[in-house]
């Protein structure tokens, strides 16, 4: 990715993506941006899963987004990938469209977000879901829409790390591409994102292809299990 954005693409997501996001870290008290740093983390370097939420969205974005949900039955957030750095990743429009009708069908309320960088030149990505444009924008508002909505179906991509390491209900999807080091299964499993891995309650990692049916099939006995709860 620092290969393919130019220096002045990153510096604007540092600024206005990563900065945002170090806040949602409720032990923080000082964040600055500086030119030179160290990654104290390879990319390739095992994790653990973590059990207990790392973030939390501030008291403001929480009661913006409760206002907007509280006319919402059981509301279902579908954050969308759509843009230029490995589309491969990028959601089947026409896949998440029947996801959107299954879910209306069963009493559920669609939300969408749009992927920020479409956001940034005016795209839409119509999947038939109630789109909720500032959470595109704000990934304080983001966190805080993830914590409050009944579940979350996120498909490959970063903007799914706020409810995996928040207090948010979710299936993270992740579909493997080989040839990307990100999306490989043995990726994956040094970063212990598989089904079988444990990180937190609510929290689901779902291994399948981007196709309505695997994903419907894969989602749906937990929703049977949290409604009849």
């Amino acid at each position: 990715r620092d290969i393919v954005f130019t220096p002045e693409r990153k510096e604007w997501r540092a600024r206005h993506m990563l900065y945002d996001i170090a806040w949602l870290v409720p032990s923080v008290t000082e964040v600055s941006i500086v030119e030179q740093g160290i990654q104290t983390v390879g990319f390739n370097m095992p994790r653990i899963a973590i059990t207990e939420p790392l973030l939390r969205s501030s008291q403001p974005a929480y009661w913006l987004v409760h206002e907007f949900l509280k006319n919402y039955v059981r509301p279902v957030c579908i954050p969308l990938r759509h843009y230029d750095f490995q589309p491969e990743r990028t959601n089947k429009i026409e896949e998440w469209r029947k996801i959107v009708e299954w879910l209306k069908q069963r009493g559920y309320t669609p939300i969408s977000v749009q992927d920020t960088d479409c956001t940034l030149v005016g795209k839409k990505i119509d999947i038939g879901a109630i789109d909720y444009p500032a959470a595109s924008m704000s990934p304080d508002l983001r966190l805080a829409l993830y914590e409050q909505c009944y579940t979350s179906l996120i498909l490959n991509q970063g903007p799914g790390a706020l409810a995996l390491l928040g207090d948010a209900p979710c299936f993270i999807i992740y579909e493997f591409h080989e040839h990307l080091d990100s999306c490989k299964r043995t990726y994956f499993e040094k970063s212990k994102l598989t089904p079988d891995d444990d990180w937190g309650d609510g929290k689901r990692i779902v291994w399948c292809e981007d196709k309505a049916e695997q994903i419907i099939a894969a989602v749906e006995p937990h929703l049977a299990m949290k409604e009849a709860a």
